[in-house]
């Protein structure tokens, strides 16, 4: 009988042995014990959810479970941050969010949270330049000779921006660090004022990079520098703002933010999970093409840009009197 009983014990031991652990029992730190919900405030296809989807697929592999995005639009992106904020503190529920997070409160000051102060900054996923583009009748060849044309002409200069967006704030800021007056025309979105940059309708823009390298290189419009300090290695020839004006910096980033209190173990873990994931070659390669580049950064390093930049861009957005 103990034969017997020894024996069931080693072939349920080795059975056991062959299967596949729990989800939660494979992940180093514990964590995730459960599926993550990955919400993401815009609808499918924006340049968020592709790379919410693509980096959430990764950590499915690494981690050993479910990552489910969905999508919650509305409220310039906070309706689905604000089921982020309501959460259970326990790192399961994520928002992935662009720069506009940053001000946010500022442009929607009826908001009932704060995402800077209310959230728990897990990574950077991605930097990403804006470009300054003008219509090539505008008399610029470099960021230089335009601030010199528009001190020459206050108020002349048309400037098209996404109501509320990081090319609103981007435009904004250059014309102060520049000390020049603008005339600022509000868009419902960037396609439209790309498309009226391009018709001579307005004379500057500050948009994505890779969606308008093709117009750049047709000559349908001219560039003039890129908004991050260094330069793009998309178009590597094209100096930074910063070279003319020190200090400018408008990173129009990816970042994952999760609900204030969460373990810090667990922030921890799936930041360095996100960093495994924005580097393999298939997800790198997508963001890449997108015109952004995949970084990955600790929850702390996340910490320390929103410190740096989110004062200078509410203020901004305040003096603009930016809203949606």
């Amino acid at each position: 009988m103990k034969l017997v009983t020894s024996r069931a014990v080693f072939v349920t031991a080795m059975f056991m042995a062959a299967v596949p652990l729990p989800a939660w029992a494979q992940s180093p730190a514990g964590y995730p014990a459960k599926p993550v919900r990955v919400i993401v405030g815009s609808g499918a296809g924006g340049s968020v959810d592709i790379v919410a989807r693509l980096v959430s697929a990764k950590l499915g592999d690494t981690l050993r479970q479910k990552f489910i995005v969905e999508n919650r639009p509305g409220a310039g992106g906070m309706l689905g941050v604000r089921e982020v904020v309501n959460a259970a503190p326990d790192a399961l529920t994520i928002a992935p969010v662009p720069a506009t997070f940053l001000w946010a409160k500022t442009v929607q000051p009826s908001l009932p949270f704060d995402p800077v102060t209310d959230l728990e900054p897990v990574s950077q996923v991605t930097k990403a330049p804006l470009v300054m583009i003008i219509n090539p009748s505008v008399p610029a060849k470099s960021v230089r000779e335009l601030i010199d044309f528009a001190r020459a002409n206050p108020g002349k200069l048309n400037v098209g921006v996404s109501n509320g967006s990081a090319t609103h704030l981007a435009a904004a800021y250059f014309a102060s660090m520049a000390g020049i007056s603008v005339l600022i025309v509000p868009y419902k979105g960037t396609p439209e004022a790309t498309n009226d940059l391009i018709a001579g309708r307005i004379d500057m823009h500050i948009g994505g990079l890779a969606s308008n390298i093709g117009r750049i290189k047709a000559g349908k419009m001219r560039a003039l520098g890129v908004t991050t300090l260094d330069r793009s290695p998309v178009m590597p020839d094209l100096p930074t703002i910063a070279d003319t004006l020190p200090g400018y910096e408008v990173n129009n980033f990816h970042g994952w933010l999760t609900t204030k209190g969460s373990p810090s173990a667990s922030v921890s873990r799936l930041a360095t999970a996100i960093a495994e994931a924005v580097n393999a070659k298939e997800v790198s390669d997508a963001i890449t093409a997108d015109g952004s580049t995949p970084y990955g950064s600790t929850p702390q390093e996340f910490r320390d840009a929103i410190a740096r930049n989110a004062p200078a861009f509410q203020k901004i957005a305040r003096e603009s009197n930016m809203s949606l």
